[in-house]
């Protein structure tokens, strides 16, 4: 499954928060993985605002532990 399909799920408004931000973090995590950085922290930022709606601590922390490496990335990189 490519990141652009994984990318509708999240934006699919019917799914869940919870359903919408895990998959946000797996594009994520795919994009990571392509070198993607840029694209990698969007899908996480975008993965954050969401979690931040729910009471789902754990899913938020595991999704701020991903997005360290490509904030660290970028920061040595700009």
């Amino acid at each position: 499954m490519s990141s652009h399909v994984i990318e509708l799920e999240a934006n699919d408004s019917a799914q869940a928060v919870l359903t919408r931000a895990l998959a946000h973090r797996a594009a994520g995590n795919a994009w990571k993985l392509l070198n993607e950085f840029q694209l990698a922290l969007i899908s996480y930022n975008s993965a954050t605002a969401l979690l931040e709606t729910i009471d789902e601590p754990v899913e938020l922390v595991g999704t701020l532990h991903a997005k360290v490496g490509p904030e660290l990335w970028f920061s040595h990189h700009r």
